[in-house]
């Protein structure tokens, strides 16, 4: 055990959607270098494909890839942007190894298109900062804390849960597996193949960037319509960030929307995920229980075992 936790954290570098600029990749490769890891960048990431890191098929081909590799510890995806739920028809039943995949936003489609989000996840899915966020302040040290993080679950076998405290929207009580996403991202796959399928009750952290208010009451009213709205036992708020109005204001802010459209659930605000400067590491998949009292909320996330490779 001494040995295997003296060898580097080895990362893989991966772009199920868009391509990270070169020296973006080049100042992510020296971080992980100077928190004693490297990053493997494979001749893929030079594939271009307008806005995307090559065409379906090469970057459906690049992420298998990835997942067989056995020198890597970590799949960190490089950038969102749009483009990884084209990428389910070929991959979603071809992700079974047990690797850790590290990423947000667009990622949202791959970790939920495969059923990561659930205790029988073919891989451990995390909602986490990207390489793409060091064009953003403090985005060098979120990388930091997630690398070290990261590290941690190799070396013990579970990423590690938390105990976070932010504010109330409505009290209650709620038990389930947490779900970290993009909103948009996430209600484009109801009514897919790909759709979430939860076992158990979810607690649903959810975070959206550049969408017009109207926009986000539209997508929490089709999310509580849902049959997967359904399976809720709360809802806890991250960052909303870059909305857009109308010149005639829309009237509501996201807590109000998401008040006024699930009136049975606990709703929490100030995850710290999101586009933001705030974007923390947070397992799919983990056993996690809310209690909203008044304008005080407490989300308490265990300690998330890695799914163990077939």
């Amino acid at each position: 055990m001494a040995e295997a936790r003296a060898r580097p954290l080895t990362v893989r570098a991966v772009a199920p959607a868009r391509w990270l600029e070169p020296e973006v990749l080049d100042d992510f490769i020296a971080l992980a270098a100077a928190q004693g890891g490297r990053v493997l960048t494979p001749a893929a990431l030079s594939l271009r494909d307008h806005q995307l890191c090559g065409t379906d098929e090469e970057r459906a081909a690049a992420l298998i890839a990835a997942f067989d590799d056995p020198e890597a510890d970590i799949l960190w995806c490089v950038r969102g942007g749009y483009g990884s739920a084209r990428l389910l028809p070929y991959v979603h039943k071809a992700l079974a190894t047990g690797k850790i995949v590290i990423g947000y936003s667009d990622m949202t489609a791959l970790f939920v298109g495969t059923g990561a989000d659930g205790p029988r996840a073919p891989f451990l899915a995390v909602h986490g900062p990207m390489p793409v966020d060091l064009l953003k302040p403090e985005g060098a040290a979120r990388l930091v804390a997630a690398i070290d993080m990261a590290r941690t679950a190799r070396d013990t076998g579970r990423w590690p849960g938390c105990d976070w405290r932010g504010g109330g929207v409505r009290a209650g009580q709620g038990r389930g597996r947490l779900i970290v996403g993009n909103l948009t991202v996430l209600l484009s796959l109801l009514g897919t193949p790909y759709e979430p399928q939860p076992r158990e009750p979810v607690l649903l952290a959810i975070e959206d960037c550049g969408e017009y208010h109207y926009a986000l009451d539209r997508a929490l009213v089709q999310l509580a319509q849902s049959r997967f709205g359904k399976a809720l036992a709360g809802i806890v708020l991250g960052d909303f960030t870059d909305l857009e109005d109308n010149p005639v204001p829309w009237g509501e802010g996201v807590a109000a929307m998401a008040h006024r459209h699930f009136p049975d659930l606990p709703i929490a605000h100030g995850f710290p995920v999101g586009h933001g400067l705030e974007n923390s590491p947070f397992a799919l998949g983990a056993a996690a229980q809310l209690v909203v009292e008044g304008e005080a909320a407490h989300l308490t996330i265990a300690d998330t075992p890695l799914p163990l490779a077939p």
